[in-house]
């Protein structure tokens, strides 16, 4: 009998097939990007954050990466998805990890179902490489933005709030 893969070999397999190898940091369990800062900030670096959204109705699930320091637009993201800004609501952390299988700190920008779609924020596409959720709170991967959207056929569009 075969044991179901990890979230981690889930994402690290979903590379291989696109013959990415990224970067694997092993660390304490962090849950938010404060205890990152915290905990890791040797890890902070070009770390972006991935927010998990479904659109009513569902079952249409949206991942959405932006910068830590940053916030999603939420005006933005629905113009980039094509929906009403009230049909979109925020994922509770129990849902991602029961339906989704991401630890609780660990949501990465990786599309490991078909109602599942990634969107990008334009700007961390102008980061040499960056670093995201591994599925695991204990594990930071480190990549190249542009595999990012390769991987998942993320979108990118504009979804950080700006400053006024």
């Amino acid at each position: 009998m075969h044991e179901m893969p990890t979230i981690l070999e889930r994402i690290l397999q979903l590379l291989a097939a696109a013959a990415i190898m990224p970067l694997v940091h092993h660390h304490a369990p962090l849950r938010t990007i404060a205890e990152a800062h915290a905990l890791a900030p040797h890890l902070t670096e070009n770390l972006i954050k991935t927010i998990a959204f479904e659109i009513e109705p569902g079952p249409r699930i949206v991942l959405a990466a932006v910068a830590s320091d940053a916030q999603v637009d939420y005006k933005h993201l629905s113009a980039v998805l094509g929906c009403n800004r009230r049909a979109l609501r925020l994922m509770s952390a129990a849902r991602v990890e029961a339906e989704l299988g991401f630890e609780v700190g660990g949501l990465g920008p990786f599309a490991l179902g078909a109602h599942i779609e990634v969107v990008i924020d334009e700007a961390v596409m102008t980061l040499p490489w960056v670093r995201c959720g591994a599925g695991l709170r204990t594990r930071t991967l480190e990549l190249k933005p542009q595999e990012l959207v390769r991987t998942s056929a993320a979108r990118v569009a504009p979804l950080a709030k700006r400053a006024e």
